[in-house]
């Protein structure tokens, strides 16, 4: 079985320009975590890397937003891996048709990031930032974060609801958002260092995250929604 690594896991030695990238990743995270992807500049990134060349940034990842893709492709690798080996197990238990069992695996792996450490937090308020941002289409997110099983996993989310088809799309796509959200405010929270807003231990704010998607899923489509629904149908 495939084994992800850890974040104090052996790294290999690194050249002058991997030491740089590395450093500008790191200084990336701090910063775009703590004032927004589109907060700070170039200048004070590189400066916060600790790195005197002013064009290095530029060099390894074209612009700042290169930084911030950069960031997402790095830990988005881990996360594919953790989704694949929790959708194996899926498959091999035969609950593809379990609603909650589908919702674990689309939010447990990506939620686990909050057990790693500062540099995995970080990555929790960027992703859901980009994931935010009006600037992106959802064609251009999928071609982003690259998990092939995100879109599988939404298919068989899909076919579990017993929703008007003008419903539950959207469903599935404000749930998991709102997951992400909160996700991304615990680990805000995290980086930030003891918090009074953290009141769950970590165990129990996952499960219950996973517990608020299957009823939002399931929540009862009142008369005002169904009417809404007909009124918004052409004519």
């Amino acid at each position: 079985m495939r084994r992800v690594p850890g974040p104090g896991a052996a790294r290999p030695t690194r050249g002058v320009g991997d030491k740089t990238r590395h450093a500008l990743l790191r200084a990336g995270e701090r910063l775009f975590s703590a004032r927004g992807i589109d907060g700070p500049s170039l200048r004070e990134i590189t400066a916060a890397a600790g790195v005197g060349n002013k064009s290095a940034l530029q060099y390894h990842f074209g612009s700042r937003d290169g930084l911030v893709l950069a960031i997402i492709a790095e830990h988005g690798e881990v996360l594919r891996v953790r989704h694949a080996l929790a959708f194996e197990r899926l498959v091999l238990d035969d609950a593809t048709d379990d609603l909650s069992r589908l919702c674990d695996v689309l939010v447990r792996p990506y939620a686990d990031f909050l057990r790693d450490g500062a540099s995995q937090w970080a990555y929790l308020v960027i992703s859901a930032a980009v994931l935010d941002s009006p600037r992106r289409r959802y064609e251009d997110l999928q071609v982003l974060f690259n998990d092939p099983l995100v879109p599988k996993l939404v298919e068989l989310l899909l076919r579990q609801l017993d929703l008007p088809e003008a419903l539950a799309a959207e469903r599935v796509l404000v749930a998991t958002s709102q997951v992400i959200a909160a996700v991304a405010t615990r680990a805000r929270h995290q980086l930030e260092g003891p918090s009074e807003r953290i009141r769950s231990p970590l165990p129990l704010f996952i499960a219950n995250a996973v517990d608020m998607m299957v009823g939002a899923l399931t929540a009862p489509v009142s008369s005002g929604t169904r009417a809404a629904i007909d009124d918004a149908a052409p004519a």
